[in-house]
């Protein structure tokens, strides 16, 4: 993983050496709490993208490339900050060292560490009935594996289900 210091600049965005970098899902409302917080913002290979130039990407210098044949890992230097990271690219890329390149950070790939190193709490997420039981038409079905897939008809929650029948026997 990635571990690059990133500062909390609002809810859904992160500061890393001068460029605003945008957090999408449930951290970023944890975030909107921390404005100014000095973070450890973690990035797998995965979330970070080769992509055009543009203000918002960060430029960076390939370092080295190593062929796994179905993909390439990239270990790159970046420019802002002066950190080394990697990623993720297909095998048909041909990048040297030396080449300058411009990466996208999926918003939705950070995962974020306190100055204790613990990962940051994620808002819980709101409770739901978990049962069909008197629920709505386009509600969610029941996921509890006794009940028959479908609206249940009995107003009596998780009743025992009728006895099983094989499809090949009548």
């Amino acid at each position: 993983m990635n571990l690059l210091p990133v500062e909390v600049v609002g809810a859904g965005q992160l500061q890393l050496a001068g460029h605003r970098l945008p957090v999408e899902g449930p951290l970023a409302e944890a975030l909107a709490s921390r404005q100014g917080h000095q973070l450890t913002g973690g990035l797998r290979a995965e979330h970070l993208h080769l992509a055009p130039a543009t203000n918002r990407n960060l430029r960076a210098t390939v370092s080295h490339s190593e062929a796994l044949g179905n993909e390439q890992l990239l270990t790159c230097q970046l420019e802002a900050g002066d950190h080394l990271v990697q990623l993720r690219v297909g095998p048909e890329e041909r990048l040297q060292p030396g080449a300058s390149i411009h990466l996208e950070v999926d918003p939705g790939g950070w995962r974020l560490f306190g100055s204790d190193g613990l990962a940051l709490p994620l808002p819980k997420a709101p409770t739901r009935n978990r049962c069909c039981l008197g629920s709505s038409a386009g509600a969610p079905r029941c996921s509890r594996r006794r009940h028959r897939p479908g609206p249940h008809r009995s107003p009596a929650p998780h009743q025992a289900p009728p006895p099983a029948r094989c499809a090949g026997r009548a």
